[in-house]
């Protein structure tokens, strides 16, 4: 068994991350922040996801390793409730209201509980990729991207004091995550479809006129996405950038 469940000391935490054009594998040591091993694994055109994927793991270099925990983040379709409005039994039926097109795909809808903000996050897994992680990780856990990274602000932003306003945007596989949010919860998360910086430029101005923001007052925060500082710097006064 690769996965022990067990806290011994050569232990390693594996994190699969999932996006629409490839694969990155990230490796840990029990109780570091940071990887020591990373590698992206490209899909070829014509070449199956799952069978990619699934290449890369069985290397014998993974495959001697023991995982106290292994996680799969994936960067897909997502929609998200209220956490007193949430039925377990309703999951799909609520994702296919926003996403109706992908009841023709092969996925498997997922749940996951975002406490700090108090809303549920429902998204979708490719089923012959999800299949065949279990396989190999029966006790692999599932994790959205865009959930993540709204729960980890969320718990950043409870320490921080400041009053200001701020609007997030990140980068992610098929083009920019914008997301505000408000004191114990969410107020606004948007995944626009972008593959060039001046669209980007136009829906984070869009997007920050449409909430209302103050040009000279509010912030604006860049996770990961240096090159748009100098354009929106034009526009904005106050803007952050971090990785």
């Amino acid at each position: 068994m690769r996965v022990t469940g067990n806290k011994r000391i050569n232990t390693y935490r594996l994190s699969i991350r999932v996006s629409t054009d490839g694969f990155s594998l990230y490796i840990y040591k029990e109780g570091d922040s940071k990887p020591f091993e990373k590698q992206q694994v490209p899909v070829s055109p014509g070449d199956y996801p799952h069978i990619a994927l699934e290449r890369a793991l069985t290397r014998e270099r993974l495959m001697e390793l023991q995982y106290d925990e292994v996680e799969m983040i994936v960067d897909a379709p997502t929609t998200r409730i209220p956490l007193e409005e949430f039925q377990r039994e309703e999951t799909e039926a609520i994702f296919y209201l926003t996403y109706p097109r992908l009841k023709q795909a092969s996925v498997k809808v997922c749940y996951e509980i975002l406490p700090y903000l108090e809303v549920v996050e429902l998204f979708a897994v490719d089923s012959l990729l999800l299949n065949m992680v279990m396989q190999l990780f029966p006790e692999v856990q599932l994790h959205s991207w865009q959930g993540r990274i709204l729960e980890s602000t969320a718990k950043s932003e409870q320490k921080d004091i400041s009053i200001c306003r701020r609007m997030h945007v990140c980068r992610n596989s098929s083009g920019i995550f914008i997301y505000v949010l408000k004191k114990k919860g969410l107020h606004f998360a948007c995944t626009y479809e972008v593959d060039n910086p001046t669209d980007a430029l136009y829906f984070v101005l869009f997007t920050w006129k449409k909430l209302d923001f103050n040009a000279h007052e509010d912030l604006c925060v860049l996770h990961d996405y240096d090159e748009l500082a100098d354009e929106l710097g034009k526009y904005l006064k106050n803007l952050k950038t971090c990785e």
